[in-house]
């Protein structure tokens, strides 16, 4: 979006249209891409793409729906493959020669286990209380809720 000039907003319309077009209509977003045009370089001159896709969600999603929807796609669409490659890397250190007989179930937990959000986060203290209610009907509890 934000190589295209007033000049060219036809063929813009056109090559996005063809791509994306189960989720806009083309009509209206030819008539938002002359304020979106203007507003890239105006106000939002030399904003980097993720700030505008943001500022365009945040302050004109009512006056420019079908860009917003562009803006929402494009904020989704991962700029690198970082992640995947860290996530592959983890997936090889935990199943080399020694744990090859690792079942893909317990791989992928796992990686969730290494993935997730970190300890000092993870309500324990609830999530033991969650325990020792569905086991208060046994006949001798683990331990006290009071401990801590």
């Amino acid at each position: 979006m934000s190589s295209c000039s007033a000049a060219n907003t036809d063929n813009c319309v056109e090559i996005i249209s063809n791509k994306f077009e189960c989720f806009i209509v083309p009509d209206a977003l030819k008539v938002e891409m002359t304020a979106v045009v203007a507003l890239k370089s105006g106000c939002y001159k030399g904003h980097m793409m993720q700030t505008y896709a943001k500022s365009i969600l945040t302050t004109h999603k009512n006056e420019l729906p079908e860009t917003s929807k562009l803006c929402e796609i494009a904020l989704c669409i991962p700029v690198s493959t970082a992640s995947c490659e860290r996530l592959f890397s983890k997936q090889n250190w935990l199943k080399n020669k020694f744990r090859n007989r690792l079942s893909e179930e317990s791989l992928k937990t796992l990686l969730k286990l290494l993935e997730g959000p970190k300890s000092d986060y993870f309500p324990f203290y609830m999530t033991r209380k969650h325990w020792y209610m569905l086991r208060r009907n046994d006949d001798m509890p683990y331990y006290s809720l009071n401990e801590q």
